[in-house]
């Protein structure tokens, strides 16, 4: 299990995806994370932003960590 790792996802409204249990990647959170306690999560507020500037940021870091649970 790897101790640092990261999700990267967009949305204007999380609580339309039901996060976090709900989120179709939870699993993949989990196993990576070794248990639900290890979980945190950190949020990047974007005022204003559109999908699209939001997209291109969330593509940008994928690129640059290359998370496993992006990639699964």
């Amino acid at each position: 299990m790897n101790s640092d790792f990261f999700y990267f996802g967009e949305s204007s409204n999380l609580s339309e995806r039901g996060f976090i249990k709900r989120h179709h990647k939870y699993e993949c959170f989990v196993k990576y994370a070794g248990s639900e306690d290890n979980l945190y999560i950190a949020v990047y507020l974007m005022p204003e932003s559109t999908q699209d500037e939001r997209r291109e940021i969330e593509q940008y870091l994928i690129s640059v960590y290359d998370p496993p649970c992006n990639a699964e």
